[in-house]
């Protein structure tokens, strides 16, 4: 079984270090989502638990109950490093999701074949959170439920380097989705 571990508090610079999340859908050959990220916790941690360390990368739930996400332990100095832990994690996950479901990971931005009654949210900690916001917002559809992303988490010291990174963030962030979509498909269907 595994301990969590206490993480420090560490100040880094603007663009010092990286810090990659990625989610990804479970999936089956035909592409079917697996809503087994609980049990895929458990398999690892021996109890269900929102999120495991492992000793280079954490894994754990999203809302979704068919959608993991992998992060690093600690931030990256180097994009390479960064490459490297990442396929590492990805390799390790693939191969046990294989080996003991047959399942496979999915990593575009939305899926392209799942129907909204083909999902759940995660049903565990936190679900008291998750209702309240399916009140709120109706969390089903595809905007909640069917999506997957990948964040880069950046480094700020002080308030005013944190606005200008995000300022300087924001002009670039508009045109990311004309250069990387990658969910023109949904439920079996070009969308419009």
């Amino acid at each position: 079984m595994l301990r969590e571990k206490k993480r420090g508090n560490t100040t880094y610079k603007p663009l010092e270090v990286l810090g990659p999340e990625h989610e990804f859908s479970i999936v089956n050959e035909q592409l079917q989502a697996l809503p087994i990220v609980d049990k895929l916790v458990k398999d690892f941690y021996g109890r269900i638990v929102n999120f495991v360390e492992l000793p280079r990368f954490t894994f754990g739930k999203e809302l979704q109950l068919h959608v993991m996400e992998i992060k690093a332990n600690a931030p990256f100095k180097s994009p390479e490093i960064f490459e490297e832990t990442m396929q590492s994690a990805v390799e390790i996950m693939l191969d046990f999701l294989k080996r003991k479901y047959q399942a496979y990971l999915l990593g575009t931005g939305m899926h392209p074949l799942l129907k909204l009654e083909g999902t759940s949210i995660w049903p565990h900690r936190h679900r008291k959170i998750y209702s309240e916001l399916g009140r709120i917002f109706n969390l089903k559809q595809h905007g909640w439920l069917n999506i997957q992303s990948f964040h880069l988490n950046l480094p700020y010291s002080k308030e005013k380097a944190g606005v200008m990174l995000h300022n300087l963030l924001a002009g670039l962030c508009a045109y990311i989705p004309a250069i990387s979509a990658s969910s023109p498909i949904f439920e079996g269907a070009f969308g419009p």
